[in-house]
């Protein structure tokens, strides 16, 4: 199968398995380490998200490409946060102030402080992963805590672009659930999926480089 992808206008360009650079192995979670069966990457936006699947079948992204999703920096603040709260002491920074630790859910919490150790398909880099179906709990949060008006200021762009997201995460998992069904997943062009993912958020949303400033 061809590896390429395509980037935030649409264009295709080729990409090798696993170039990105990975995240450290949390000293808990090296005594067991998963070797990956494939390896590959996909857009959000201008973000390339690294992807592999474990032998068990569980989808999982890397921690890291989660981290720059979000733009997201482990300085001082979040290890003050850390201190605060205990029990949020592995959380990552986008996920540990305060205000949005009562809208995590178990399964999210979870996942979490238990990151999948792994090691991908080409080089055999090590990482910290998270369940992929953990991606759209993780913007459920912010939405909830807007619901509930818990937001803060600064955060009420990550609600807002949150939703759209997950918008775009429906839509392209139904027409994977139609395509399943009928058997058309043979036959659709390759990397169909993410041209329709990329064209709902482009379609929906302002540029995402601009709506999650540095």
């Amino acid at each position: 199968m061809k590896n390429h992808l395509h980037n935030a206008r649409g264009q295709t360009t080729p990409r090798a398995y696993n170039t990105a650079p990975t995240s450290h192995l949390h000293p808990k979670h090296q005594s067991h380490v998963e070797v990956a069966i494939r390896s590959g990457s996909f857009s959000i936006g201008e973000h390339l998200i690294d992807c592999s699947v474990l032998p068990n079948g569980t989808r999982v992204l890397s921690e890291r490409s989660v981290h720059r999703l979000f733009r997201s920096k482990r300085g001082g603040a979040h290890y003050q946060r850390k201190k605060k709260n205990e029990d949020g002491a592995f959380l990552p920074s986008y996920l540990s102030p305060n205000n949005l630790y009562p809208y995590i859910n178990n399964d999210l919490l979870v996942a979490l402080k238990q990151p999948i150790s792994y090691r991908q398909v080409v080089g055999g880099k090590s990482a910290n992963g998270l369940n992929a179906e953990m991606l759209p709990d993780i913007c459920s949060v912010y939405l909830r805590a807007r619901r509930a008006g818990r937001i803060h200021s600064k955060q009420v762009h990550f609600a807002n672009q949150a939703e759209l997201l997950l918008e775009a995460f429906a839509k392209t998992g139904i027409i994977a659930l139609v395509d399943e069904a009928t058997g058309y997943e043979k036959l659709r062009p390759e990397r169909a999926l993410q041209g329709k993912f990329s064209k709902y958020l482009t379609r929906e949303m302002q540029p995402w480089q601009k709506t999650f400033p540095d």
